[in-house]
């Protein structure tokens, strides 16, 4: 159905911005965590390195290769962080949070004014609204690629919590 008028605009555009609180939100949870989880792995793993290393050196272990395996796979790990840049695109996914609320919350005011505007004032405070929606996604799909079974999961979650109608 295609969208055709102000109203349908507006709650179009207001839906849409909902959903991308929750994407770049749950965006945001899933690098912090790969952050974390490489960050301890490493602690670990660089810690069981040393360990390894230094029973090597005092005792001949059955497991010769262990010692190589575990510094191999710290550097990996360090290469994983170096590269991943989760920190970053964590802290970018957040910004893109408070972006799309801002924005949700505009479009929100909007929707419940609508009544008491023209579809002529209507039209015009929502094409200044999707000029920063277009910002906003420029930002977003330069830095991220599109998730799609993040991006489905969140729709599902967000379509739920929709009020229903009676």
């Amino acid at each position: 159905m295609a969208v055709t008028t102000p109203r349908d605009q507006v709650w179009e555009s207001m839906v849409f911005a909902d959903f991308r609180v929750r994407y770049f939100g749950e965006l945001a949870t899933q690098y912090r965590r790969r952050q974390r989880r490489l960050n301890i792995t490493l602690a670990i793993l660089s810690s069981s390195a040393f360990v390894v290393l230094a029973l090597r050196l005092g005792v001949e272990l059955e497991l010769p290769w262990l010692a190589e395996a575990a510094a191999l796979l710290v550097a990996v790990l360090g290469w994983l962080l170096a590269l991943g840049r989760y920190s970053e695109r964590s802290s970018l996914a957040a910004s893109l949070v408070r972006r799309w609320s801002d924005l949700h919350t505009q479009y929100r005011a909007l929707w419940l004014s609508l009544e008491e505007m023209e579809d002529r004032e209507i039209r015009s405070r929502w094409q200044e609204l999707e000029e920063s929606q277009g910002e906003i996604d420029q930002t977003a799909a330069s830095e991220f690629p599109h998730k799609r079974r993040l991006a489905n999961r969140v729709y599902d979650e967000m379509l739920d919590a929709l009020p229903k109608a009676a």
